[in-house]
């Protein structure tokens, strides 16, 4: 990929939470569905969105992948042919535009979040970055993933009446290793850290170690064994050598 930074970007620890400022033009989502561990070749990279796994034998041989939760619009960067097979049938031969691939959370297969708004990045043509409460994927976004939503408008939010709304549950919720993207004043904010909580919205560890950083909007990426925060020399992941279904790359 061309034009990626040979140095690190820098990072502040805040609260025990590492935080890296870009812009959203540096930003690029990639549909991975790889060990993510196989993401070190690029300087600064994360793991990203919520996602399934699937199985299913192809000639007697059981061929693993996975599959998005939410919205997406991504790079097509390794779509195996399963996957392939249900986003094309999910998405009625719409996944597939270009280099991108994009599902609206309306057209997943799966009921948890069918006809719910869910809370996404998204990256405008234009550079311009926001977290919307979307079901369909806007057609000039340039990428999108959604996640957990976490800070709103500058304030916390309601566990119970928003986030398990949208469809999200305590599975996603527990004390583990994980990253949240947040956007301020056009500007983009990986933070990537363990949240110390059973639950980080309901208890609001997440929003009071970061209250002060006057955020306008933030959500959670996947985390746990999925977990992979890289700048340079520096790497967090934890052990497990997951299969990811996307990543982040932020370039200059």
């Amino acid at each position: 990929m061309k034009g990626l930074i040979k140095i690190p970007i820098k990072y502040t620890i805040h609260n025990d939470l590492y935080i890296t400022e870009f812009s959203p033009k540096d930003l690029k989502l990639l549909y991975w569905d790889q060990p993510k561990l196989n993401a070190l070749k690029y300087d600064v990279c994360f793991n990203a969105g919520f996602f399934a796994y699937y199985d299913e034998k192809v000639n007697g041989v059981k061929q693993y992948f996975t599959m998005p939760i939410g919205n997406i619009k991504m790079d097509a960067i390794n779509v195996p042919a399963l996957g392939k097979y249900y986003l094309e049938e999910w998405s009625c031969g719409s996944a597939f535009q270009g280099t991108k691939v994009q599902l609206s959370c309306n057209q997943n297969a799966s009921p948890v979040f069918k006809n719910k708004k869910v809370s996404t990045l998204v990256i405008y043509k234009n550079g311009t970055a926001k977290i919307e409460d979307i079901n369909i994927v806007p057609e000039n976004a340039t990428y999108c993933t959604s996640g957990v939503p976490t800070i709103r408008g500058g304030e916390d939010v309601d566990w119970k009446k928003y986030c398990m709304a949208q469809g999200w549950s305590s599975d996603s919720m527990y004390s583990t290793w994980r990253n949240w993207i947040a956007v301020k004043n056009g500007s983009l904010f990986l933070i990537s850290g363990k949240s110390k909580t059973s639950n980080y919205v309901y208890y609001m560890d997440t929003y009071k170690r970061l209250k002060d950083l006057f955020l306008d909007d933030c959500i959670s990426q996947d985390g746990g064994g999925s977990f992979l925060y890289h700048n340079g020399k520096l790497t967090l992941k934890t052990l497990e050598n997951r299969r990811v279904n996307s990543i982040g790359v932020i370039s200059g």
